[in-house]
């Protein structure tokens, strides 16, 4: 699901780089005004776009008022459709942090205690691993429950799958490490998680999503993909970039493996939605808050990473981000709590990378110049 996401270890460090071009927004030295910042942006897209390394949707707010917000490239080739900030993107593992939303809520209201192991929640689930594994390891990538079923070939991200099946591959897994020792990335549990959800809810995973983030934000333009048969307005089509900036229709991969884990479409303005719900009261309290982005191992909090960018002045801040990967789509969201800012970047490439693309922008949000474009090989 999310290869993109095995790299939450690492701390960003967004260093500062002498930058001089001919086009004069970029050529402009710091401290920049508002309307710099904006514009630089604006030619460091164009540049990204014009080399091939980006196609897709961006938005930026800053004290809960979105500055600015742009489409590029086509969300369609074969018919030229554009990219908009209403276009849906599949956003791969920036769902992670909606199921652990979900879980921080029922945590809240009593019903999940984080420490439980989670053979309290999942009776079917009768490994004996279940005993050992609590919901606090799934949630931070420390249980030891392998990322995706043993032996799992690409042919079975094409099957659609319920939740008991998921809940039955993880089942059949032996741990790789003893639960809490080290972090590593699973999807696994994730959609574990989402099954403790179902289970504590009495409803299905999408139903109570909706319920409790989805319509209590107004995010209308989200949700599961649990039908690829189903018909979704102005939803982007994936696709993989090749050597010469080509492009090819993306392969065929069925979102339903990883309900919990991902599986999910939104849009740039939805998720500014999402980030000013989780920065307000609206959703978790704030004890959850802080569990959700307190890194631990692997520098994971639950749902998110946590990393570092600096200032112009040398000063270091976390940086709260995710990131997430599928076939034809690739994702990011920057958070910069101390300066309340929100990046998010939705590609309907694979190959774009838009961490990159928000590190570089990060730069020039808080005054450093941004770091040389190198067109792609």
């Amino acid at each position: 699901m999310n290869r993109l996401l095995h790299r939450a270890s690492l701390v960003i460090l967004l260093a500062t780089v002498n930058y001089s071009c001919e086009r004069a927004n970029l050529s402009e030295s710091p401290p920049y005004t508002a309307s710099q910042k904006l514009s630089i942006v604006d030619e460091l897209l164009a540049e990204y776009h014009e080399y091939g390394m980006f196609q897709g949707s961006v938005l930026i707010a800053a004290k809960s008022e979105i500055i600015y917000q742009a489409g590029l490239g086509l969300a369609n080739l074969e018919w030229g459709i554009e990219n908009t900030p209403k276009t849906k993107f599949r956003i791969a593992s920036l769902g992670k942090a909606f199921t652990a939303a979900l879980i921080l809520q029922l945590v809240d209201e009593g019903r999940i205690d984080l420490h439980a192991p989670i053979s309290k929640y999942l009776p079917d689930f009768d490994n004996p691993v279940g005993d050992q594994v609590t919901v606090h390891h799934l949630l931070s990538h420390s249980s030891g429950i392998p990322g995706v079923p043993q032996r799992w070939e690409d042919d079975n991200y094409r099957e659609p799958y319920t939740m008991d099946q998921l809940v039955e591959f993880a089942n059949g897994s032996n741990l790789e490490f003893e639960p809490g020792a080290e972090y590593r990335y699973s999807n696994n549990g994730y959609n574990l998680l989402g099954a403790i959800v179902e289970n504590i809810a009495g409803k299905a995973f999408g139903a109570v999503l909706r319920e409790r983030i989805l319509d209590r934000l107004g995010m209308r333009d989200t949700g599961l993909i649990l039908d690829h048969t189903r018909i979704l307005s102005q939803m982007a089509s994936g696709y993989n970039r090749l050597p010469g900036n080509h492009f090819e229709n993306a392969p065929y991969q069925d979102e339903a493996f990883a309900v919990g884990a991902g599986g999910m479409y939104s849009t740039v303005l939805d998720l500014f939605k999402w980030n000013e719900g989780l920065t307000g009261s609206e959703l978790l309290s704030d004890k959850s808050k802080m569990l959700m982005f307190t890194p631990g191992l692997g520098r994971a909090g639950y749902g998110w990473a946590v990393g570092v960018y600096v200032r112009s002045d040398q000063s270091r801040h976390d940086l709260i981000y995710g990131l997430g990967g599928t076939s034809g789509f690739a994702s990011t969201i920057f958070r910069l709590p101390d300066d309340r800012i929100y990046i998010i970047i939705l590609s309907n490439t694979r190959q774009t990378e838009p961490s990159v693309i928000a590190s570089n922008i990060t730069n020039v949000l808080v005054d450093i110049p941004p770091n040389p474009i190198s067109p792609p090989e």
